[in-house]
């Protein structure tokens, strides 16, 4: 009773909101009882506790960063149990705030010209956030700084990553702007004929 006492202890700090308290007592308890069946809730819990605090990407990351961490545990220890399934879905925002935080930097770097700080920046978001929904941009962002500093081979190189991966995006569409300059003036082209075609069709109803 004592050892259940001390986890419901630690959920009520959660309930209350008081996360840090809440974390401090979960960690006592993973100490103190590292064989016990709610051991993995505990961990869970602890996830929890970070997870509810995440904020936008303009903040410190560091919550974020202390669920992932947690949830990455979770899943780690106890692959099986319902705790791992939901944990692998917070992973993913997790990781989707810290690739948002890694583009905003990138993105502050490269409005200032500072291009070896943005471009390592960005490369974070490719190699640790490589399935997020920043994948796309970060590989344009690569090709419009390469080919902003002469390094056009790089650039290509990017920008059929992107061609190969993403040839839908939009992404890929402002990187093939890049090397086309009339690619924009084509389009208009394409889409006046459209709707022209369109107006044709209209007119042979009646």
């Amino acid at each position: 009773w004592a050892t259940q006492a001390q986890l419901m202890a630690a959920y009520s700090l959660y309930q209350s909101n008081q996360y840090d308290e809440a974390i401090n007592a979960l960690d006592r308890f993973i100490q103190l009882n590292p064989s016990n069946k709610n051991t993995d809730y505990a961990f869970y819990l602890k996830g929890l506790s970070f997870y509810e605090r995440i904020v936008d990407v303009s903040r410190d990351q560091k919550i974020t960063k202390g669920a992932l961490n947690t949830f990455t545990e979770v899943i780690k220890r106890f692959p099986g149990t319902k705790y791992a399934r939901d944990a692998r879905l917070k992973i993913d925002l997790a990781k989707n705030h810290l690739a948002g935080k890694e583009m905003e930097i990138g993105r502050f770097y490269m409005k200032r010209s500072h291009y070896l700080a943005a471009i390592n920046r960005f490369k974070i978001v490719l190699e640790d956030y490589e399935t997020t929904i920043f994948s796309e941009e970060a590989i344009h962002r690569l090709v419009e700084i390469h080919y902003k500093i002469g390094l056009k081979n790089e650039a290509k190189k990017y920008a059929k990553t992107l061609g190969y991966n993403y040839k839908s995006s939009k992404w890929y569409e402002e990187s093939y702007r890049i090397f086309n300059k009339d690619y924009k003036r084509i389009s208009n082209i394409k889409q006046k004929n459209k709707k022209d075609t369109l107006t044709e069709k209209i007119k042979s109803f009646f």
